[in-house]
Protein backbone atom coordinates (compact mmCIF):
# COMPACT_ATOMS: atom_id res chain seq x y z
CA UNK A 1 0.00 0.00 0.00
CA UNK A 2 2.80 2.74 0.68
CA UNK A 3 4.54 2.09 -2.68
CA UNK A 4 1.05 2.88 -4.31
CA UNK A 5 1.14 5.59 -2.68
CA UNK A 6 4.42 7.24 -2.91
CA UNK A 7 4.17 6.26 -7.04
CA UNK A 8 0.68 8.59 -7.01
CA UNK A 9 2.62 11.31 -5.16
CA UNK A 10 5.60 10.99 -7.88
CA UNK A 11 3.15 10.89 -11.01
CA UNK A 12 1.24 14.06 -9.38
CA UNK A 13 4.53 16.15 -9.10
CA UNK A 14 6.36 14.63 -12.81
CA UNK A 15 3.17 15.86 -14.29
CA UNK A 16 2.75 19.29 -12.42
CA UNK A 17 6.57 20.24 -12.99
CA UNK A 18 8.24 18.68 -15.70
CA UNK A 19 6.46 19.59 -19.02
CA UNK A 20 7.32 17.74 -21.40
CA UNK A 21 10.71 17.37 -20.44
CA UNK A 22 12.66 13.62 -20.44
CA UNK A 23 14.61 12.50 -17.15
CA UNK A 24 18.07 12.45 -19.71
CA UNK A 25 17.17 16.55 -20.55
CA UNK A 26 17.02 17.34 -16.64
CA UNK A 27 19.86 15.51 -16.58
CA UNK A 28 21.92 17.23 -19.22
CA UNK A 29 19.71 20.85 -17.86
CA UNK A 30 21.65 20.10 -14.50
CA UNK A 31 25.28 18.79 -15.71
CA UNK A 32 24.89 22.01 -18.26
CA UNK A 33 23.87 25.01 -15.61
CA UNK A 34 26.40 23.24 -12.78
CA UNK A 35 29.51 23.47 -15.93
CA UNK A 36 28.47 26.57 -16.19
CA UNK A 37 28.92 27.37 -12.31
CA UNK A 38 25.44 28.17 -11.74
CA UNK A 39 25.10 30.83 -14.11
CA UNK A 40 21.73 30.63 -15.06
CA UNK A 41 21.98 32.72 -18.50
CA UNK A 42 25.24 31.04 -19.73
CA UNK A 43 23.66 27.60 -19.20
CA UNK A 44 20.98 28.66 -20.99
CA UNK A 45 23.00 29.63 -23.96
CA UNK A 46 25.51 26.87 -23.43
CA UNK A 47 22.27 23.71 -23.64
CA UNK A 48 21.35 25.61 -26.81
CA UNK A 49 24.48 25.14 -28.80
CA UNK A 50 25.01 21.84 -27.41
CA UNK A 51 21.37 20.52 -27.81
CA UNK A 52 19.83 22.43 -30.84
CA UNK A 53 16.72 20.01 -31.71
CA UNK A 54 15.67 19.80 -27.74
CA UNK A 55 13.54 22.61 -26.60
CA UNK A 56 15.63 25.33 -24.60
CA UNK A 57 14.75 25.30 -20.96
CA UNK A 58 14.04 28.83 -19.13
CA UNK A 59 16.42 29.76 -16.92
CA UNK A 60 14.48 30.09 -13.86
CA UNK A 61 14.34 25.82 -14.79
CA UNK A 62 17.94 25.59 -14.37
CA UNK A 63 17.78 27.38 -11.24
CA UNK A 64 14.86 25.11 -10.07
CA UNK A 65 16.22 21.69 -11.50
CA UNK A 66 19.95 22.57 -9.49
CA UNK A 67 17.94 23.78 -6.00
CA UNK A 68 15.84 21.00 -5.76
CA UNK A 69 18.48 18.33 -6.53
CA UNK A 70 20.64 20.09 -4.12
CA UNK A 71 18.04 20.50 -1.10
CA UNK A 72 16.12 16.81 -1.87
CA UNK A 73 17.83 14.51 -3.54
CA UNK A 74 15.66 14.16 -5.90
CA UNK A 75 14.67 15.27 -9.21
CA UNK A 76 11.12 15.88 -8.21
CA UNK A 77 10.06 19.74 -7.96
CA UNK A 78 7.24 21.33 -6.05
CA UNK A 79 5.79 18.52 -4.50
CA UNK A 80 4.50 20.60 -1.41
CA UNK A 81 1.29 22.31 -2.61
CA UNK A 82 0.18 19.58 -4.76
CA UNK A 83 -2.76 18.60 -2.95
CA UNK A 84 -4.38 17.01 0.03
CA UNK A 85 -2.10 15.61 2.52
CA UNK A 86 -2.62 11.84 2.17
CA UNK A 87 -2.90 10.18 6.24
CA UNK A 88 -0.54 6.91 6.44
Amino acid sequence: MKFSIVYLQFEVAQDMVYRGYTWNELADIHLVYKSCLGNANEARRIYQLQYPNQQLPSQHLFVSVDRCLNNTGLMILNIHDAGRPVAL
